[in-house]
């Protein structure tokens, strides 16, 4: 808007560009979406439909004014597997009642992350692991510490003495004793 040297206002209305709809990247488990569009007088309003022309939130909007007085606009929303993954940007200059609309058609299901059960099992598989080794090493290196009673660890002692033994005389009692001998008697 300008007033020149009668007095008079002029007033610029512009219509600008068709909006451009990109796929930007993961956030937020799922996929953002940027609508972006340029030379507009006054500041646009910027919609996000669903293909029956429902609105949908978006995630963020920035309006900025070019060098030139025109406006930019950039708005972007996050789509997620079970959302409406058919979609449409809107862009329109109210005093003009001009609209300009992108459409982005379905985006398919493998660019959507997923967790593998696999690896869900696997990473408590190994969490599950290094924790008993962690508990492991900790219980070793205290039962030093832990003062038994005397009566116990006497008797304990005792029983492994007599398994050792036991062991042993199994093991050289064949070499003096003939056994199908001792199995007649």
């Amino acid at each position: 808007m300008c007033i020149n040297q009668h007095g008079f206002i002029h007033l610029s209305l512009a219509s600008g560009s068709a909006p451009h709809i990109s796929v930007e990247g993961y956030q937020d488990g799922g996929i953002r979406v940027v609508c972006r569009s340029a030379r507009w007088y006054p500041e646009p309003e910027v919609l996000w439909r669903d293909l029956k022309g429902q609105p949908l939130p978006s995630s963020s909007q920035t309006n900025s004014r070019e060098a030139s007085g025109l406006y930019e606009t950039q708005t972007s929303i996050i789509i997620t597997e079970n959302s409406n993954q058919n979609l449409s940007c809107l862009v329109r200059n109210t005093h003009l009642s001009q609209e300009k609309e992108s459409t982005l058609f379905y985006i398919s299901d493998p660019f959507f992350p997923k967790v593998n059960p696999w690896m869900v099992t696997m990473y408590v598989i190994l969490v599950v692991l290094f924790g008993s080794f962690g508990l492991s090493a900790y219980l070793f290196k205290i039962k030093d510490c832990i003062q038994a009673p005397e009566g116990v660890l006497g008797f304990i002692d005792s029983i492994l003495d007599i398994l050792a033994c036991s062991t042993s005389l199994l093991m050289v009692l064949p070499k003096y004793v003939n056994v199908s001998t001792l199995m007649r008697k």
